[in-house]
């Protein structure tokens, strides 16, 4: 009847108890009641958590994890609510235009779609950017010339990698609450080698800054915008119609990645 189980129901060893009408649920797959919930596969990562709602459309981002574990220290950053299409959110990081005019990057990037290697979508990009308090191992006293990418795994996870001298990754998702709402959840994936000492909490917590900063710039575009408008786009717009290509293959019904 759609009783909220984490906020109506309790416990029973391998059962939930809804206090709604007093049925019990099944957290078995295998047994054959009445009701029963379905088993999800999760990822818990530095403290994040992931859920695959889909027994398809992994597109490599398990293996993506695995490798950051391996010499990435995560940081966990904070929620905002958007009142916006949740494939907007990761729409954004592939739409080259707007980085120049919203936030503020000096060059306009050309992103080049790169060829995929497990069904993933990624962009290629240069973005020339003023020194911050971050980079402190550039050479450069003003303006840095530092690589990135855009790799979606999903309509809602996209994860941002600077690269160049002081790399760091953003994890990026959107879960959607509503037809046109959604909540993002965005971290951090700093390089840690095992003789180095873990990232300064205020450099972070400085990305972080940042991070909320520019999603607040999108935000007051994205609550503002004609989503039933039909879109003019043109040749630099390339990148984020392949995105919108590769959201077309996920079954809308079953969000394939989300972070809680």
């Amino acid at each position: 009847r759609g009783a909220h189980l984490g906020h109506s129901g309790c416990r029973e060893g391998m059962q939930i108890r809804c206090k709604f009408h007093d049925y019990l649920v099944d957290l078995e797959p295998e047994k054959s009641g009445r009701f029963q919930l379905k088993e999800y596969l999760t990822r818990e990562v530095g403290g994040l958590l992931f859920v695959r709602l889909s027994d398809q459309h992994d597109h490599g981002f398990s293996d993506c994890l695995s490798a950051l574990i391996t010499d990435h220290c995560f940081v966990a950053g904070f929620e905002l609510e958007v009142k916006a299409p949740y494939q907007l959110v990761a729409e954004n990081a592939f739409d080259s235009s707007h980085f120049y005019s919203v936030h503020n990057i000096i060059n306009h990037p050309e992103f080049s779609v790169c060829d995929s290697a497990a069904g993933e979508y990624r962009v290629e990009g240069q973005f020339v950017v003023p020194r911050s308090r971050w980079h402190q191992h550039s050479q450069s006293e003003s303006e840095l010339t530092v690589p990135f990418s855009a790799t979606a795994y999903s309509p809602g996870i996209v994860i941002g990698a600077m690269q160049g001298s002081d790399p760091y990754q953003v994890i990026t998702c959107a879960t959607p609450m509503a037809a046109e709402r959604c909540l993002i959840r965005l971290s951090l994936a700093i390089p840690q080698h095992p003789w180095e000492a873990p990232p300064e909490a205020d450099l972070c917590h400085y990305l972080l800054e940042k991070s909320y900063a520019g999603l607040q710039q999108d935000k007051q575009i994205w609550e503002n915008m004609n989503h039933g408008c039909l879109p003019d786009y043109g040749p630099q717009d390339e990148p984020v119609l392949g995105f919108q290509a590769f959201c077309a293959a996920f079954n809308q019904a079953e969000q394939p990645v989300s972070e809680y």
